[in-house]
This record gives C-alpha cells, structure tokens and sequence, in this order.
C-alpha cells in the first residue's frame, strides 16, 4: 500500500464500555471461536476476540483504529490483523 495515501479512520461496528468506543468481532460458531482464540494465543501470545474487543492487532499488540477503506476494516473484525500487518502479508 503506497505510505502518501492519507488514512482514514473508517466506523467500524462499535460497543461502548466504560466510555471507551470497542469493536465487536464477526461472529463465528463457537468451536470454531475457540479454535482460532487458541491458534492466536499460541502464534501471537493474544486471544483474537480479546484483541478485537479492545481495538488491538492480535499480532502486533498495536491499536487498531484506523484503516484505508472499509475492506481493510471489515478484514479486521475477522482477522484481528491491523492495516499495517494486513499490509504485510499481500
């Protein structure tokens, strides 16, 4: 993704807690929920809808708050991977 282009931070499905604006991740059947939360646990060290729900990559621990377009955004609530580690595997 070319770095001149100006990000945007893109609505994503949001929750309040404590004030704070969290996502909320996609949702899946709960064997599967399960399967990926300890995938990432033992990849990552981060349960994926842990990380979501806090607005974190589950990869590299950052916020995750802004992204490019709304594919990017919507790749989050399924991946927990923020724009620039989303970025990083194409």
């Amino acid at each position: 993704m070319d770095e001149d282009i100006v990000k945007r931070t893109v609505k994503i499905s949001e929750r309040r807690w404590g004030g704070q604006q969290m996502a909320e991740p996609k949702f899946k059947e709960p064997g599967i929920e399960k399967f990926l939360d300890q995938f990432s646990l033992s990849v990552y060290g981060r349960a994926r809808t842990e990380s979501i729900r806090k607005d974190i990559c589950v990869k590299c621990g950052e916020p995750a708050k802004e992204f490019a377009d709304e594919g990017y955004q919507k790749e989050y609530l399924v991946s927990g991977l923020c724009q620039v580690c989303q970025d990083s595997l194409s």
